[in-house]
């Protein structure tokens, strides 16, 4: 046995309130299989506990957005398990609107409570399939037709949604923290989106997750980037600071480290 003396210098550093910290750290939530998996109502009382219990340690760790969704399916079923719309949109059969946002308001104002302040992310405008779902009273079933953006549809259905959406935004509170978000999207699509977002809620700022860099980044008030795959991004993360803006990375399927998953060869 070789005993080695040990000096340890304890540093006069104390920690901040979580609620200061400055790090914009924004894991996403999946509020459908925490459901599937207890055997529970999706929002339900019981659920909206067990979402308590889940997304508290995100809280502890500096959470700073929450994760909502204005569609069924963001992401084309590629989180293995169904992700459902937290507002119900109805085409009545007079060709009017209407919207249920009770889902909406229950998830924001439990994660609100939970200690989330910050942004309220909404996905979204250009989901993986193109396919919006609602439902139609003229066919008395759900509905989700594929609405290309640049088209009447997709902006009729967009600028429906979104004027109201902003109307009960306003009447909230919740205005100024409301972010639209996409999701690796192609410039082709973003152009369109954003000028129906640009025309019916010019107020509401957008926000995505990319591979590459591309001039609409600028339009972005968060953009995160795939972790390594943006070069030059001190320089322009420092001029979006200066904005007020966030530039972040993110990590998904690559690189192997740094991640979050745990990952088994079959």
């Amino acid at each position: 046995v070789c005993a080695l003396p040990v000096e340890i210098t304890v540093v006069p550093r104390t920690l901040p309130a979580v609620k200061d910290w400055k790090f914009h750290l924004d894991f996403w939530q999946h509020a459908d299989p925490i459901a599937r998996w207890h055997d529970v109502p999706m929002w339900s009382d019981a659920h909206f506990e067990l979402l308590k219990a889940y997304y508290r340690p995100l809280v502890e760790m500096g959470q700073k957005t929450i994760t909502t969704t204005l569609i069924d399916e963001a992401w084309n079923q590629q989180t293995y398990d169904r992700y459902r719309s937290c507002v119900e949109a109805t085409k009545h059969i007079d060709g009017t609107w209407s919207y249920d946002y009770t889902n909406f308001d229950k998830l924001v104002t439990c994660m609100t409570e939970l200690g989330v302040t910050g942004q309220i992310d909404c996905y979204s405008m250009l989901p993986w399939s193109l396919a919006f779902r609602y439902f139609d009273e003229k066919s008395n079933c759900s509905v989700a037709p594929r609405m290309e953006p640049g088209s009447a549809a997709y902006e009729d259905f967009w600028g429906h949604l979104l004027t109201d959406f902003c109307h009960h935004l306003e009447a909230k509170g919740w205005f100024g923290r409301t972010k639209i978000a996409l999701d690796e999207r192609p410039d082709k699509l973003i152009k369109p989106a954003l000028a129906v977002l640009r025309k019916y809620a010019p107020g509401l700022e957008m926000v995505m997750a990319c591979n590459t860099p591309s001039k609409l980044n600028a339009e972005m008030f968060d953009v995160a980037y795939s972790y390594g795959h943006c070069p030059g991004l001190a320089k322009f993360a420092a001029e979006r600071r200066a904005k007020g803006k966030f530039t972040t990375f993110y990590i998904c399927c690559g690189p192997a480290r740094p991640n979050t998953f745990l990952t088994s060869d079959p």
